[in-house]
C-alpha cells in the first residue's frame, strides 16, 4: 500500500461525490466499517486531521455521499472478521481473499463467480520476518528440506492469510492479536519466523534493536479489497458496488495500482447541450 499526504486525501475526498453519481442516492442509515487494529501503515496510522487513517476517511466520505453514516471501529482481525460474517459489521477495511473468507463473506467477484481483481485497493508482499542478525540462516532453512523447515516457530494472527500459508508449509504455529506483539515475540526469541504483509510494519518498528527484516522471496503478492457482509450485499448490491467503485476509484488516483471497472452510465441523466 502507498504513502497518503494530506494533500493528497483532499483530491481524493473531493472527488468522492463524483465517483458515486450513478449510485444509488436513497439514505441508508448506518453503515457499520470495521478496521483491523493494525496501524502501522499510513493508510491506517490516525493523525491529527485523520483520527483513523486515510482509508476509513475514504470509506465515510463515500458512505455520506450515498446519504450513509459510517460508524467506524477498530476490531482485532479474527473478531472483526467473525463479527462480519455474522453481520455486526458490514464493510471490512481491508483484507486479502481466503478461501474461507470468500465463504463468509462478500468479494467483488466476476460473472463467472471468480474472484475480480480489478477491484483491488492495492497490493502488498506477504513476508516472512526474521531477527536481521539471523535472517540469512533462517531463510536457509525455510527453504531448506522439509524436515529442517517444519522445526521452524512461525508467529501468525489467527485467520489471516499468514495462518494458511503456515499451515500449506507445516511450520509450527503461535498466534498473537497484531503483528506488533508478533516482532515483540522475535525479539524476546519466543518464535523463529512471523508472516505479516509487508505494509502492516512500519519502518521504525523494523528499525528497533535488535532490528528485524523481511525475507526474500515473499510469500505471495496479495491484492487487498473491502469486502462486506452477506447480509449488506444481499439487503443493496448496487450501494456495495458503488462503494466499491468509489474506494477503488479514490485509492487508484494514489496508487496507481487499482485498475477499477468502469462505473456504469448513468440514465437519468440530462442530454448535452448542442
Amino acid at each position: 500500500m502507498r504513502r497518503v499526504t494530506q494533500a493528497c486525501m483532499a483530491v481524493m475526498l473531493g472527488g468522492t461525490t463524483s465517483a458515486l453519481a450513478a449510485g444509488p442516492a436513497s439514505p441508508c442509515g448506518t453503515v457499520r466499517v470495521g478496521l483491523n487494529t493494525v496501524a502501522a501503515d499510513t493508510w491506517f496510522t490516525g493523525e491529527r486531521d485523520s483520527p483513523e487513517g486515510p482509508l476509513a476517511d475514504l470509506a465515510r466520505a463515500a458512505l455520506a455521499a450515498q446519504g450513509c453514516q459510517a460508524a467506524v471501529q477498530r476490531l482485532p482481525l479474527a473478531r472483526l472478521l467473525l463479527d462480519a460474517q455474522q453481520g455486526l459489521v458490514d464493510v471490512v477495511l481491508v483484507v486479502t481473499a481466503t478461501d474461507e473468507r470468500r465463504k463468509a463473506l462478500r468479494f467483488p467477484e466476476t460473472e463467472r463467480g471468480e474472484l475480480d481483481k480489478t477491484w483491488a485497493l492495492g497490493t502488498s508482499r506477504v513476508s516472512l520476518f526474521g531477527l536481521a542478525s539471523n535472517a540469512a540462516a533462517l531463510n536457509q532453512q525455510r527453504l531448506g528440506p522439509k524436515a529442517a523447515a517444519s522445526a521452524l516457530t512461525v508467529v501468525v494472527q489467527r485467520g489471516s492469510v499468514g495462518e494458511e500459508l503456515a499451515k500449506e508449509a507445516g511450520w509450527t504455529l503461535s498466534y498473537t492479536p497484531d503483528a506488533e506483539r508478533a516482532v515483540t515475540m522475535l525479539r524476546l526469541a519466543r518464535a523463529d519466523l512471523m508472516i505479516a504483509p509487508d505494509w502492516s510494519l512500519s519502518a521504525h518498528t523494523l528499525a528497533q534493536a535488535p532490528a528485524v527484516k523481511a525475507l526474500d522471496p515473499p510469500l505471495r503478492l496479495a491484492p487487498y479489497f473491502a469486502p462486506v457482509s452477506r447480509a449488506f450485499w444481499e439487503r443493496d448490491p448496487q450501494r456495495v458496488k458503488a462503494l466499491w467503485q468509489a474506494l477503488c476509484e479514490q485509492v487508484g488516483v494514489l496508487g496507481g495500482e487499482a485498475s477499477c471497472p468502469r462505473a456504469p452510465k448513468r440514465t437519468d441523466a440530462p442530454p448535452k447541450p448542442k
